[in-house]
């Protein structure tokens, strides 16, 4: 149960710094 927390709280991690870097594009874009 501790493994699948840190995974998830890995995975959030990851989807924000994707979240961020996706933001970044698109506003580079107008």
């Amino acid at each position: 149960d501790a493994q699948k927390s840190e995974l998830g709280h890995r995975y959030k991690e990851l989807g924000e710094d994707h979240f961020k870097a996706l933001a970044l594009v698109t506003f580079s874009q107008y």
